[in-house]
């Protein structure tokens, strides 16, 4: 047993011996472990740091590469990069048009058992390359030409948004995108143009004009008679809006001096103006069984375009807009939901099938600066400044019809409603209610305002996402 004794520590010295040697590079293998642990850590921190800076910097749709790296670093301090990095992070970046934007991001970190091999730094890189998923889109532009429009250069504001929104698409856009746009201009009517006169779903009578023999007397002032002569005043009130102003007059006595005969001519004519329809026809879009009625000796304005591709088309209908009449948003909502249809009256979009088939987005972009101001008789809508609580209840039933159109998410139509100069909060709450949410309601305060409305529209239809 004393030998055996002897013998186990002399072997326990050689296996401590022989481990200690062994141990050398297990112990390096493991800090070299720990060091590219650390690098791929460290690698995941910068790449989703450079992906987060990529989608923001190309977000902020600047022009500037100044800009561009202004905000690309800001993320990467913010996403701690560089309490990450030995050194400076070197950046670097390459902007394709509009469409694509690539970010490149260079780094160092320090390692700890590699030291001992020579290797005190440890290089990483992450690149990340942000697209602009465009889609394809069909855009209802449905915008308020009341009289109130004529008011503070509001009309002109809205033009210059508009256009800022539709030249922001189409710049963006790739070659094999699909980008349309419908402008339909409203007040009391909507103007559907002379050219649908003869189509199946629309009632309009033929023009007439008759003429008949009559006989009025014929008269003048009495000299010397003026009488009450002073300063009057005067008021009007259009689309809510009340003005006044003053005049001088006096009045008058007259005297018949003879008779006279002549034409009398009574017309009937046609502007491409239409009517509603009876409830429940007149929130839905549906095949007409009941023809649309158009109105006689009725003036409602510019005609409405059906979408079109033609850009420079879309900004000439834009340059073109009129202020006139009063408001009753039902018209503008059910043909901005018309003009985005496939079945008549107006069928040129795509079906709602094929939107989630092949990448399609339906938006109506609905812009009043006031509330309405008539209500329905069927098929006119009338009482200037009386009781509109039926043509809310109407505003509110279109909106809510319009945002479940489709069978799935995928076919909807997405609602964005702007109010403008509006101060009654009983229309913003009517218009956020119509959106397709709170993130789709602006409440534009001024011009400023009313652009960054639509560029913000604009923006949110084009998706930004990371090209793998």
């Amino acid at each position: 047993m004393a030998g055996l004794s002897k013998f186990l520590k002399a072997a326990n010295g050689n296996v401590a011996i022989t481990f200690a040697i062994a141990g050398v590079p297990m112990i390096m293998a493991g800090g070299v472990a720990l060091d590219y642990g650390k690098a791929s850590h460290t690698q995941s921190l910068l790449q989703q740091a450079v992906d987060d800076a990529a989608l923001a910097a190309w977000a902020s749709d600047s022009n500037s590469l100044h800009e561009l790296s202004k905000t690309v670093k800001h993320y990467l301090i913010e996403n701690g990069v560089n309490e990450a990095l030995a050194g400076k992070v070197k950046i670097k970046m390459i902007r394709k048009g509009d469409t694509k934007f690539t970010l490149i991001a260079k780094g160092r970190i320090e390692s700890n058992f590699m030291g001992m091999l020579g290797f005190d730094k440890m290089k990483i890189k992450a690149t990340s390359t942000v697209v602009r998923d465009f889609g394809n889109i069909e855009v209802a532009l449905v915008l308020d030409n009341t009289g109130s429009m004529a008011a503070d250069g509001k009309l002109a504001s809205l033009k210059k948004a508009a256009k800022v929104m539709v030249n922001e698409l189409h710049d963006k856009k790739g070659s094999s995108t699909d980008l349309k746009f419908a402008i339909v201009p409203f007040s009391r009517y909507v103007n559907v143009g002379l050219k649908n006169r003869n189509q199946s779903w629309i009632d309009v009578p033929a023009d007439t004009e008759t003429h008949e023999k009559k006989t009025r007397d014929i008269t003048e002032k009495v000299p010397g008679s003026a009488k009450n002569c002073g300063t009057r005043t005067w008021t009007s009130t259009n689309d809510g809006v009340t003005t006044s102003g003053s005049y001088y007059a006096c009045d008058y006595d007259y005297k018949v001096t003879g008779t006279e005969t002549y034409d009398h001519v009574t017309k009937t004519k046609w502007y491409g103006c239409v009517g509603s329809r009876d409830y429940p026809l007149n929130v839905r879009d549906a095949q007409p069984g009941k023809r649309i009625p158009g109105l006689m000796n009725v003036s409602c304005g510019q005609e409405l375009t059906e979408l079109t591709d033609n850009r420079n088309k879309i900004i000439s209908k834009i340059d073109a807009l009129s202020a006139t009449g009063e408001t009753y948003l039902p018209a503008g909502l059910i043909w901005g939901w018309r003009a985005l249809s496939r079945v008549a009256p107006l069928s040129d979009g795509v079906s709602y099938k094929k939107m989630s088939r092949k990448n399609y987005t339906k938006a109506l972009v609905l812009m009043t600066d006031g509330v309405n101001t008539l209500m329905p008789y069927y098929p006119t809508h009338g009482g200037d400044g009386g009781d509109q609580t039926v043509a809310n209840k109407l505003t509110a039933e279109l909106c809510e019809n319009i945002k479940n159109t489709g069978k799935n998410e995928k076919e909807r139509i997405k609602i964005y409603a702007i109010t403008f100069a509006v101060k009654d909060p009983k229309v913003k709450k009517l218009l956020r209610s119509c959106a397709t949410n709170e993130k789709y309601f602006f409440d534009a305060k001024d011009k400023e305002a009313l652009t960054s409305a639509f560029e913000g529209i604009a923006r949110s239809l084009i998706t930004l996402r990371i090209s793998k």
